[in-house]
This record gives C-alpha cells, sequence and structure tokens, in this order.
C-alpha cells in the first residue's frame, strides 16, 4: 500500500519526509520530489540551528526543527540540500511564458556551518558547478535537477517518486502580508506559541519568530522574516466544479505518466490560509476517493505519528 500522509501546514513535510525514510517508506537519498501546489515553497531558509549537526535519526531533533526552524515556504531547499532529493518537479497551472525547460540548481551553506541555505539556478548544461560558483567558499553542496511542468506535459521520470500535494492548487485564498517587530506578550501568550505546533506565527515564520522571557516578561522576537510572496496579489479561489475538474486532471496525469509512487504528503494549508476554509474538506475528500481509484493508498495523520511517538511537545526556542 502506498502511505498517504495528511499534514496541516507544509513545513511539517519535511518531518513526514524524514520519518518515512527510518520507517522505509522511501529511499534516503536521491528520490524525485513531484511537488503538486500554487506555490513553489523554494525559499532559501536561514536557521538557527544548523542542519549540519540535525541529526536525521532522531524523531525529537526533527519535530523541533520542523517547527522552531522551518516554514510553510522553505522545507524543500534544506531536503535536497540533505540530499533527500535529485529532482523537483513543480507542476502548476499553466500560464502565458511557462519554462519547462529543465535547470540545474546548486544549494549550499553561505556561512559554511549550515545555518543559511543559498541557492543558485543554471543551466542543465553546466554542469561544472566549481567554476560557475567561484564564490561558493563550502564545498559541501548539493546538485540537483529541477523543472516546471503541467498536467498537459509528459513526465518520463515517474519512478521513485515522492508526491506532495497542497490543497491550495485546487483553490486558493489571496495573499496577505506579514507584521513584523518586536512584541511584549502575557505570559498566556507565550505558553500559547510554545504549545501550539500550529501558531500561526511559526507556521508562516519558522525560524524568523521566536521566544524569550527576561526579567519576568515574555518577548515574542522577530529576527528576520523569511517570508515573501512568490504568486500575483490576485483572487484564486474557484468554484467546487472547478476544483472537481482538476483534481480529476491531475490523478489523470498521474495515471497517464504510470507514475510510481513511494508515498504521498496532502497538506491542507487550512490554517495558514491558504485554503479556503470552506473547500478544503470537501478538496481533500474528493482528492483521497479519486488518488483511492488509482492506487492502493493507506491514510494517516501526522497527528497519529506524532502521537504514537509521544511527540506532542512544548517548542520552546533554542537559546542564542
Amino acid at each position: 500500500m502506498i502511505p498517504v500522509f495528511i499534514v496541516e501546514e507544509h513545513n511539517e513535510a519535511f518531518f513526514i519526509w524524514h520519518y518515512a525514510v527510518m520507517k522505509k517508506l522511501m529511499l534516503a537519498s536521491n528520490n524525485i520530489l513531484l511537488h503538486v501546489d500554487e506555490h513553489s515553497d523554494f525559499r532559501s531558509p536561514r536557521l538557527n540551528q544548523s542542519i549540519d549537526d540535525l541529526d536525521r535519526t532522531n524523531l525529537t531533533d526533527l519535530y523541533h526543527f520542523t517547527y522552531n526552524e522551518l516554514n510553510i515556504e522553505n522545507f524543500i531547499i534544506p531536503a535536497i540540500y540533505q540530499g533527500l532529493y535529485q529532482q523537483f518537479y513543480w507542476l502548476q497551472h499553466p500560464y502565458p511564458n511557462l519554462s519547462t525547460t529543465p535547470k540545474s540548481i546548486c544549494i549550499s551553506s553561505s556561512d559554511s556551518e549550515g545555518n543559511c541555505l543559498i541557492s543558485k539556478t543554471f543551466q542543465k548544461n553546466e554542469v561544472n558547478a566549481k567554476t560557475y560558483f567561484k564564490w561558493l567558499i563550502d564545498p559541501n553542496y548539493q546538485l540537483a535537477q529541477i523543472q516546471h511542468l503541467t498536467v498537459d506535459d509528459e513526465f518520463p521520470d515517474n519512478q521513485l517518486v515522492v508526491l506532495d500535494i497542497d490543497l491550495d492548487y485546487f483553490s486558493c485564498n489571496q495573499e496577505f502580508k506579514i507584521l513584523q517587530g518586536n512584541i511584549e506578550i502575557t505570559e498566556a501568550q507565550y505558553q500559547s506559541f510554545i504549545q501550539d505546533r500550529y501558531h500561526y506565527l511559526r507556521v508562516l515564520l519558522g525560524s524568523g519568530v521566536s521566544t524569550r522571557v527576561e526579567d519576568g516578561k515574555y518577548y515574542l522576537v522577530f529576527k528576520h522574516n523569511p517570508y515573501s510572496s512568490n504568486v500575483s496579489q490576485r483572487q484564486k479561489k474557484v468554484s467546487e466544479s472547478e476544483i472537481v475538474k482538476r483534481i480529476k486532471k491531475l490523478v489523470g496525469f498521474l495515471q497517464h505518466n504510470n507514475v510510481k509512487l513511494q508515498l504521498v504528503c496532502l497538506c491542507r494549508s487550512r490554517i495558514s490560509g491558504y485554503t479556503p476554509d470552506d473547500q478544503w474538506k470537501f478538496i481533500e475528500d474528493f482528492l483521497l476517493q479519486q488518488l483511492g481509484e488509482v492506487y492502493d493508498i493507506n491514510v494517516m495523520s501526522i497527528d497519529e505519528i506524532l502521537a504514537a511517538q509521544s511527540l506532542n511537545q512544548p517548542l520552546i526556542s533554542s537559546p542564542d
């Protein structure tokens, strides 16, 4: 059976992938990621904790790293940096002048310590990354192939695929901006932040927000703003009939290309607000129904996994 993991917000895919590797549900390296999403989620993170020091076999460490360091649009670059994926395909809606030409990407740590990951794309035939990136200090870089796709394109790399679906691909709310600043908060608000792994600031900003307790006072600390919109400011919420059409086209794409799946990660994006609150359940139910008609699937939620591993822990920020 093909496992289908349901997560609330997209940074949780990072935890799911490593959990799947530990449970031998996917390979530990050189996988193909098919990312079906309204957004690329391909931002480079700035991390308080070095990713080079992350114990990928320790679920507790992975749990805290996922919720304290990553946000909903910068979780893919770290996975490629770790070698988890060698190919990244972003399946998106067609638009004029969309290039589907494969490119290569080089990902490295700008500080050589695994705290600030950077990426640079170049033409696929420019394979000499060391020559092309003379400014790279860290020799520990990862090269991967990236490509944009639509449901109308062919997908020849159909083996060992990890399918990553965000429900906002099928209907998406309008984008919004993020408030920046340092804020004193109450103890109750502090407790709410460290206890709630889906606190909206944690979901949206990842390592860009942390907490501090000083002289009996509680603070939210905004260190930097890793959030950046990468879609235009227009409404992308569509009707249920259009949602049905989009889901059927996606499943048809998988069938037509005979895509062999290792696992599926299905992200709701309802707490962050990208998937409309009055549509996410309809989208999820119909998508699972359609996938179940093509694949033998076993659906489980991240809550079930965390409960089984006793990982519902307070998310206290690491000291600087």
